[in-house]
């Protein structure tokens, strides 16, 4: 299709993109090739439709906008956006019908355009936005400047919190708000404001306004007013703020400015009058005070005290600083503390110092200084209070070397202590000298130290030495020739140390003193060692020796003291040691007697079991022959010979137990009776199982003078138990009981209650068992009365006879 004449020259004038479409938006030509604003090539948009070269939103609007414009007969606008290349374009298409069928397209950039409407739009809505958010009523309106009518257009939202009333109910009614302005502010303030605003563009006033819940608020108004071109009416814009408690604020600061005014009037005499006795104080203060300027470390008021502390008069103190006046040593750190408290980093400083007086004499003081600033917060003056310390100094002084000499002599004591309890801890003899030469060495501090043991024919030998390297040891030499003069003997027997500081002059030295020199002594300090026996004389055991090699050492008499003290300790350790030494010698002579006399006693036992064991074996030959007598007599006679042979089977028994014991001296008597008692159960044949036994016997042991007597006095009465309490037909049982208890009469002794019972017929009624002719009971009594004990007979049930007696019995 051709265009007509007209076209071509059109499109070359113009910079937009130029395209024929038809009904069906097929595109048919594309008037500027070359165009920016082409989605895709020229080439390849001819022949094709909307939607083959547009996104489908896009290639919709344009095809609904090409068949408007065809149907209409009239041009029709459509805008989109297209990503072309790397940005997003916003386009406007005009689209002009040019026949029935066919519509050009001419499309524009608006981009630019779109930015600036999209940005508009977005400042309006950030501007409502801060209008709505801020709490202040903006408002605008104009005003008749005959009648004074005010004309309102629009209200911001803040005024609802301004006023109490939402916007829209102040533009309904006009009147409201003047309604609600208190009335004396109406006509002071705002009438006229709207009179200045007639020759002026701006206007501030303040004034009251009743809010909705009224309550009188303040309202602080900013207008603004512009005349119309006429000068007929002019348009106010206003910003309103509630300002009351910042109204309140004011009454209030005003309030306490009055109130400061008056109290700063008090202060100020307050302080005068505080400063009139601060001077008084200062001037009349027993301390010494003085003032000084921090710059310039220059004094500047000083007491009375401390002028005459110092001896200055005030020409002389006020001329110098307190640098001048301090002793040199003393300076630098006064120097410091000042810079330190000129820099304001600490307000208050307590320290020690020397104070040079006028007469040149140096004084101790304490200090305490305190920082004064100025009205500017700025460090200016230093207040010092001074205390003379130079006594309490010397007390201090000589309070330490007291303390030092306390503190040594208590180091001392504890050597010594400590020495003491090394000593004390062996006993032997050679230890115990071994320990003390290298602990005298160690707690004096000296080269060499030595004990010296003097022996009775007058020579004498170093038992124990220590020395340090490098000088040689005398133990091994044995000196032979001791002259000793009575007087030095005397001295030393006092127990008094010497100090030698000279070993020519020494009197009473035990070697001469070239042979000392020799060993390289210089100084020595000597203590006695006295050995005090428990029977018999004192007497001078030897001496402990110190020696100073290295230097020529001036002992002092603490020293010599402490030397003294341990020989002392040592003295008594030796005493201990020959007294152990004589006791281990007495030990080994009584172990060896100890040891004799067991063999004695084993020798002894044997004897004694060797008699129990004939005596038992006599007896046993006695009661065979008194058996074997037995049946050749008839039998009455014969019942007496069993009697007899039972009582010779109940010594026998005893001896048999004492020979077969450990103990020789006792038996257990526990088991003697059970063995004695079955044993008449068998010599009178009768049958365990009719005659029952039952033995309550507490664990004792008898002596022999104790248990034979026991013994017969049961074989007696189980015997008769055994012959008359129980009939042929009748069975019984026979309790036997030994049992030991405090004495009621002497408490430090037991006596033994033995019983001896049976269930039987009993003793008969008529019978006077104590003065019953049977050889039986005679024999009972008799043993009772041997035992020292009493014999009393119970008759209730059968017959129970209980011998009380003492546990101890005498030798016959």
């Amino acid at each position: 299709m051709l265009m007509p004449d007209d076209v071509p020259a059109l499109v070359t004038a113009m910079d937009d993109l130029v395209l024929i479409r038809d009904a069906a938006g097929c595109c048919h030509q594309v008037l500027t090739p070359h165009s920016s604003l082409l989605y895709r090539p020229a080439a390849s948009l001819v022949g094709h439709t909307l939607h083959e070269s547009l996104p489908l939103p896009v290639a919709d609007r344009l095809l609904q906008g090409i068949r408007t414009a065809l149907r209409q007969r009239q041009p029709v606008k459509c805008e989109y956006a297209l990503t072309i290349g790397d940005r997003e374009v916003w386009l406007d298409a005009c689209l002009s019908p040019m026949s029935e069928t066919l519509v050009m397209t001419v499309v524009r950039d608006v981009t630019d355009h779109k930015q600036l409407e999209v940005q508009l739009t977005q400042s309006q809505t950030q501007l409502q936005g801060l209008l709505d958010r801020v709490s202040a009523a903006i408002g605008s309106f104009d005003v008749d400047p005959v009648t004074l009518q005010l004309q309102y257009h629009s209200y911001s939202a803040g005024c609802e919190q301004i006023y109490g009333w939402p916007a829209i109910v102040l533009l309904r009614d006009a009147n409201l708000w003047r309604s609600r302005v208190h009335p004396d502010d109406w006509q002071q303030v705002v009438l006229p404001a709207l009179a200045q605003l007639m020759t002026a563009t701006e206007a501030q006033i303040e004034y009251r306004f009743r809010h909705k819940d009224q309550t009188w608020r303040w309202i602080s108004e900013t207008a603004t007013a512009t005349w119309d071109e006429h000068r007929q009416r002019w348009s106010v814009i206003t910003v309103a703020q509630d300002i009351s408690d910042r109204k309140v604020a004011e009454h209030q600061l005003q309030t306490l400015n009055t109130e400061l005014n008056q109290r700063v009037a008090a202060r100020t005499q307050a302080l005068q009058h505080q400063e009139d006795q601060f001077r008084c104080l200062f001037d009349a203060s027993p301390l010494p005070l003085s003032l000084a300027d921090i710059p310039t470390r220059r004094l500047i008021h000083a007491n009375v005290a401390y002028q005459d502390w110092l001896g200055y008069d005030p020409t002389e103190l006020y001329s110098q600083t307190f640098l001048d006046i301090t002793h040199p040593d003393d300076v630098e750190l006064d120097r410091r503390f000042s810079a330190a408290m000129e820099s304001g980093q600490v307000q208050e400083l307590q320290f020690s110092k020397r104070f040079v007086k006028r007469s040149g004499a140096v004084v101790w003081a304490d200090v305490h200084v305190v920082l004064i600033r100025d009205q500017t917060g700025q460090p200016r003056y230093s207040l010092c209070v001074s205390q003379d310390m130079t006594a309490a100094r010397q007390l201090l002084a000589a309070r330490d070397q007291a303390e030092a000499a306390l503190r040594q002599q208590a180091e001392r004591d504890q050597l010594l202590r400590l020495l003491t309890q090394q000593i004390h801890q062996s006993l032997e003899l050679d230890e115990i000298l071994a320990i003390a030469v290298t602990e005298v060495r160690q707690t004096l501090n000296a080269d060499r130290a030595l004990i010296f043991h003097l022996r009775p024919d007058g020579s004498g030998v170093v038992l124990k030495e220590v020395v340090i390297p490098g000088y040689p040891q005398t133990q091994a030499d044995s000196w032979s020739e001791i002259n000793i003069s009575p007087q030095c003997y005397g001295y030393f027997f006092e127990g008094v140390p010497r100090i030698v500081q000279n070993l020519t002059t020494d009197p009473c030295s035990l070697r001469p003193a070239a042979y000392l020199q020799s060993l390289g002594v210089k100084s020595k300090l000597v203590a006695p060692i006295i050995h005090i026996p428990e029977q018999g004389d004192s007497s001078l055991w030897g001496v402990l020796i110190v020696h100073d090699c290295t230097t020529s050492r001036q002992w002092q008499l603490d020293e010599a003291d402490l030397l003294q003290q341990m020989a002392n300790q040592l003295a008594i350790a030796i005493q201990q040691a020959t007294l152990y030494q004589q006791v281990q010698r007495d030990l080994a002579e009584r172990q060896q007697a100890e040891a004799h006399l067991r063999v004695l006693v084993q020798e002894k036992d044997v004897l004694l079991k060797e008699v129990h064991h004939r005596v038992k074996n006599n007896l046993q030959i006695i009661s065979s022959l008194l058996r074997m007598q037995s049946r050749l007599v008839d039998e009455s006679v014969s019942e007496l010979f069993q009697e007899a042979q039972n009582r010779v089977h109940a010594i026998a028994v005893i001896h048999e137990h004492l020979y077969q014991s450990v103990d020789l001296s006792k038996i257990n008597f526990d088991d003697y009776v059970k063995i004695l008692v079955n044993n008449l159960l068998r010599s009178y044949g009768v049958n365990p199982k009719s005659i029952q036994l039952h033995f309550a016997m507490q664990p004792l042991d008898l002596s022999l003078n104790t248990a034979i007597p026991c013994g017969l006095i049961i074989n007696e009465l189980v015997s008769n138990s055994l012959k008359y309490a129980f009939p042929i037909t009748r069975q019984g049982e026979i309790k036997i009981s030994l049992l030991s208890q405090p004495d009621k009469l002497e408490s430090s002794k037991n006596k033994a209650i033995l019983t001896i019972q049976d269930n039987g017929v009993g003793l008969p009624p008529t019978m006077n068992w104590q003065a019953s002719r049977s050889l039986g009971l005679r024999i009972v009594r008799m043993l009772v009365e041997q035992l020292g004990g009493t014999l009393t007979l119970d008759r209730d049930r059968g017959t129970a006879f209980q011998i009380m007696f003492p546990l101890t019995v005498p030798l016959a």
